[in-house]
């Protein structure tokens, strides 16, 4: 932890090198908010999806939105039962909170869900059970494999709902997706500085190490890219606050991405992580650990999936499978 709290202390004094608006990857149209049209919780009979629903009425509440509680059973179990069920929460969430909330109780399984959100759904509320430890490692979480499904930001609720979030971490690569994503986690939370985190890896230090390349030099090397990141960083925070007089803290650090998020988040004691994710199937996520998966499988605090733009794919040589090697 002792290198994260250096560099943040380091990285507040450091001027940002000037740039331009052409230099800013184009993000599209800049609200000053996400437009959420309307909040779903999926429910059922559980402790923890009632916490995750009255979580979405607090959304709901602070973007002054409607609430749906979604309910998907199995065939063979009562609807009318479970109806009732759903009813009762519903108006127990309206009569504290002041929220328009409507039930729907229908057939289906949660990875079913893309049919039956409504088209005005603007983000999805799942809580999120542990399970079969092995088949979440191979396959990922439930949450995640309901995000692969739909279209819309998902936020997956480990916490006691009892207050808007205050602490975020909002963990970025440098690009363009990063501007959304410091949007959401500002509408989300009353947080008046989320902090916005880009980890730099350390593999060509380690390549310098074996060279035996001197302390010095590699001392340089981090402080230049070090200084590089903080001012690209420090662009799509000012990108992302355009219209608004919002703020957000620039930290960099070094390390293995999802240890780092992980171990960040924990000392911050982020109540709140919004982190980026991209829409693939099954076969090219088993056995993914990356980020997303370590902070919904093992981390303390809500985590927001936010949807990723699709990227090309690289550029494979056909040569490379048709020459020998050698």
């Amino acid at each position: 932890m002792g290198a994260f709290s250096f560099f943040e202390r380091e990285l507040q004094h450091v001027q940002p090198v000037a740039a331009s608006a052409a230099d800013m990857p184009q993000a599209g149209p800049n609200p000053a908010v996400p437009h959420m049209g309307r909040v779903v919780a999926l429910v059922d009979d559980t402790p923890a999806a009632a916490n995750a629903a009255w979580r979405a009425a607090l959304v709901a509440r602070t973007q002054g939105v409607p609430l749906q509680l979604l309910h998907l059973h199995p065939e063979r179990d009562s609807p009318d039962a479970l109806h009732a069920q759903a009813q009762d929460l519903a108006r127990r969430v309206q009569a504290r909170l002041g929220v328009d909330v409507e039930c729907s109780v229908r057939p289906g399984r949660p990875t079913e869900l893309a049919q039956h959100l409504p088209a005005q759904a603007g983000l999805l509320v799942v809580p999120y059970q542990r399970r079969h430890l092995l088949v979440e490692s191979i396959v990922g979480t439930l949450p995640e494999r309901i995000f692969r499904c739909v279209s819309v930001p998902v936020l997956v609720v480990k916490r006691a709902a009892i207050a808007n979030y205050r602490r975020v971490l909002v963990p970025v690569k440098l690009d363009a997706d990063a501007v959304p994503m410091i949007r959401w986690a500002r509408s989300l939370s009353r947080d008046p500085r989320p902090r916005v985190l880009h980890v730099l890896d350390t593999g060509t230090e380690q390549s310098l190490r074996i060279a035996d390349a001197p302390e010095r030099s590699l001392r340089m090397q981090r402080q230049r890219r070090c200084r590089q990141a903080y001012a690209e960083l420090h662009e799509i925070i000012t990108w992302a606050s355009r219209d608004t007089n919002e703020s957000a803290a620039a930290v960099i650090t070094f390390g293995h991405a999802p240890s780092r998020v992980l171990e960040i988040a924990r000392a911050r004691h982020a109540q709140l992580v919004v982190v980026g994710k991209q829409h693939r199937s099954i076969f090219s996520e088993l056995f993914d650990e990356g980020v997303p998966h370590r902070l919904v499988a093992t981390g303390h605090a809500d985590v927001l999936l936010h949807p990723l733009r699709a990227r090309p794919a690289p550029e494979i040589d056909p040569w490379v499978h048709v020459l020998p090697i050698g």
